[in-house]
């Protein structure tokens, strides 16, 4: 076999082992108008716990800044009211305030009310993932004013804070909460989302929901779809949000682990084309 054909085969076979390293390392993994108008904007949690809106409105960086941006409406740090990501908790007087693996224990896995297995950890939703400005998934629009067009017409209605909740249904926990009727009409419906996340890889996972709706008068077919769009009662993502549990490390083969791979070929191959000319210069000499 000539030079070259040999040098193909090694490299080819040093690529095919670094394929085979990154794929198992990776190998498992699940991987009209409307407008809707906040009438909050402040204490309130949002993005799964990563950002937090203070009593003055502003947003600031949980996993980032001090521990009072992520203690919560209670403003006591270590509690179920703490905003941080899933697998976080708000530790007092560290800097970033949210860290990896010190939340309550019983709900460093819970960041939507879907989480919840049973039926009673679903309704007594002792981590707060189902109330209005908390970390929970979806609990962003408790508390909006939601504006569409029917018929021509700008109807407002409320989704009221006190109406977000976690709801046991069909043997699942849902986020669940009520469109209200306005003084200018609308439809009455409630609003249910089944969330689902993917494993938490290197600090993040996947967020996706689906949604469904029960009207108390259900409007003409044409309707639906603005009213819900406005309301968030849509199926939606995947988003990415973080979360401080990995469940699957991929630390064996990183972009470092590729760089030093690609480093260690370049090596071989100039140790191997040093050689080759020595012979080279050998065989002249010797004629």
């Amino acid at each position: 076999m000539s030079f070259k054909n040999k040098m193909r085969w090694k490299s080819l076979t040093v690529f095919l082992i670094i394929f085979l390293i990154s794929f198992n390392g990776v190998k498992g993994i699940s991987s009209s108008t409307s407008t809707e108008f906040s009438i909050s904007g402040y204490e309130e949690c949002v993005e799964g716990g990563s950002r937090w809106y203070d009593e003055n409105g502003v947003e600031r960086i949980t996993t980032v800044e001090d521990w009072t941006a992520c203690y919560g409406k209670d403003e006591i740090a270590g509690n179920a009211d703490d905003c941080c990501p899933v697998g976080y908790g708000c530790v007092e007087g560290e800097k970033p305030g949210c860290v990896p693996g010190k939340g309550v224990e019983e709900c460093m896995d819970i960041g939507s009310c879907s989480d919840y297995t049973t039926q009673e950890d679903c309704e007594n939703d002792i981590c707060m993932v189902g109330v209005a400005g908390g970390r929970g998934e979806g609990t962003d629009i408790c508390g909006s004013v939601i504006c569409y067009d029917y018929n021509g017409e700008i109807i407002c209605q409320t989704i009221r804070d006190d109406s977000c909740r976690c709801e046991w249904k069909d043997g699942e926990c849902r986020l669940a909460y009520d469109v209200s009727e306005s003084s200018g009409g609308g439809h009455k419906f409630t609003c249910s989302k089944k969330y689902s996340s993917t494993a938490c890889v290197e600090g993040r996972m996947e967020v996706s929901w689906v949604a469904t709706v029960e009207w108390d008068l259900e409007p003409p077919e044409e309707e639906k779809l603005s009213i819900l769009q406005s309301a968030g009662c849509v199926d939606g993502g995947p988003v990415t949000r973080m979360c401080g549990r990995s469940l699957i490390a991929l630390s064996f083969f990183k972009i470092t682990n590729l760089i030093i791979a690609i480093l260690i070929i370049g090596i071989i191959y100039i140790i191997w084309i040093s050689k080759k000319e020595r012979k080279k210069k050998i065989k002249k000499k010797k004629k």
